[in-house]
């Protein structure tokens, strides 16, 4: 799920911004829900600080204008953060900043993103493709990860090992 919002936070007193923090609030159901803003417990989901590319000297009356995105890019976001510091109706300060950057991939992984790429399967893949193509409504667990140990013995040192991967595994793609 991909996120984007304008915010407008108005200065109340002279100072030196940083960045912004950010959190998690939700309501399930009416009176139901769970928050982890700053003084409440931590949750699910940590609280969040995203910096300014430089510190920002405010004045009261000043606004920080900011466009915050979230994009969900593969199994994690790539947080965006666009930020103008607005003094009596101009824009005083700028940022354009993102966390692109901030996990590089390396060639071997930008070379698998490619369309004409073509994979083979490595060792985990290959006990992946093992695990689910027992899982034919015949076999339990415990017999899945049985075979799983006869047949991958350098990888599992003991039932439990294997039994582990096979219940991940059952728990993610099983009906």
């Amino acid at each position: 799920m991909n996120v984007c919002k304008n915010i407008s936070l108005p200065v109340d007193r002279k100072g030196t911004a940083y960045g912004l923090s950010i959190w998690f609030d939700t309501e399930l159901l009416s009176g139901v829900g769970f928050s982890n803003a700053p003084g409440r417990p931590e949750l699910i989901y940590g609280q969040g600080f995203l910096p300014f590319q430089q510190p920002l000297e405010v004045a009261a009356e000043d606004r920080i204008d900011v466009r915050v995105e979230a994009r969900l890019i593969g199994e994690d976001y790539v947080w965006r953060w666009d930020t103008a510091l607005v003094s009596q109706g101009k824009v005083k300060r700028s940022f354009k900043q993102s966390t692109l950057f901030g996990t590089p991939l390396s060639a071997a992984q930008l070379r698998k993103r490619a369309g004409n790429y073509v994979p083979s399967l490595n060792e985990e893949g290959a006990i992946a493709r093992f695990v689910l193509s027992k899982m034919d409504e015949e076999n339990s667990n415990e017999q899945i990860a049985g075979e799983l140990l006869t047949r991958f013995s350098s990888r599992f040192h003991n039932q439990r090992d294997a039994l582990d991967l096979v219940t991940e595994i059952a728990e993610k793609y099983s009906g």
